[in-house]
Order: C-alpha cells, then sequence, then structure tokens
C-alpha cells in the first residue's frame, strides 16, 4: 500500500497529498496553486527562490538547494540540542514518572550509557485543522488506515 503526506505550499498555503516519496529523494517544482518553487525534503515542503530556479545558472542552484537544505538540517538539529538541553535542567519539562516497576524494566532494556531524547514540538492551529477537517474525517476508510498505520 502506498502511503501518502500531507504538504503545504510554504508561499501560498496551498495543501495537497502526494504519495510519500523515498527518504533520500529531493523533489523540485512548482505549486500546483501559486506556481512558486518547492522543494520537498524529509517529507516538508520548503519554499525556494523562483528566480534562482528558473533563471540562474547551475552552480547557483546547486547553492541555493543545498543553502536551504542546511537551514532545515540546522533547525532541526537546533531544535534536537535545544530540547534536549532544556530537559536535561529542567525537571518541570518531564512527562510524569514511569512507576518504579515500569522504569526499572525500561532502564534494563536500554543500553548502558544511552540516553532517550524526546523533541517538544506543539501542534499548530494548521496541523488541528488538517486534522479534524481532513484525516479525522477518513479514519473509517480502511485503505486510508493502512496507509497510515500500516497492517
Amino acid at each position: 500500500m502506498l502511503s501518502l503526506i500531507e504538504v503545504t505550499c510554504p508561499h501560498c498555503g496551498a495543501q495537497g497529498q502526494i504519495i510519500m516519496p523515498p527518504m533520500d529523494a529531493v523533489i523540485v517544482g512548482p505549486c500546483p496553486e501559486c506556481l512558486g518553487m518547492v522543494m520537498i525534503f524529509c517529507g516538508k515542503a520548503l519554499p525556494l527562490d523562483n528566480d534562482i530556479m528558473r533563471q540562474g545558472t547551475a552552480d547557483a542552484k546547486k547553492q541555493h538547494l543545498m543553502d536551504v537544505i542546511s537551514g532545515f538540517i540546522r533547525e532541526r538539529v537546533d531544535r534536537l540540542v535545544n530540547g534536549a538541553l532544556e530537559d536535561e535542567f529542567n525537571p518541570e519539562s518531564f512527562p510524569d514518572p514511569l512507576s518504579n516497576e515500569a522504569q526499572h524494566d525500561h532502564q534494563e532494556a536500554r543500553p548502558q550509557g544511552s540516553k532517550t531524547i524526546a523533541l517538544h514540538s506543539p501542534i499548530t492551529p494548521q496541523e488541528m485543522d488538517r486534522f479534524v477537517k481532513q484525516e479525522l474525517q477518513r479514519i473509517d476508510d480502511r485503505d486510508y488506515f493502512k496507509s497510515i498505520f500500516g497492517t
């Protein structure tokens, strides 16, 4: 079964679904609504500069794509590191502790010296709206359910 992902144009906000590309794919093309150039990378639609992508030299296009990907990765790494540091030094940011028994089992299963890092990212109003208006309505659709949650 093919999995679909929801993408939102970073230029105009138009939403659509595409078949999930391979993990190492980089897709570049125009938004069907506003024709702004977009790159799909790691399941996210990232904005591209139309002038560079349509009229720039090959080197300028390559540099622009690398800059956009680098910015995307930098932001994710910053969130990971800042979130980890926040959790490490702010006990209030931890969820309720596990029971002693569950905590003991969890620690035994973890390799020595390893650390679990959870990213904290609040649900945006747009994500909630999309979930209620689109995804929740399709939860009883067997094929849609399987495409999201597997068999």
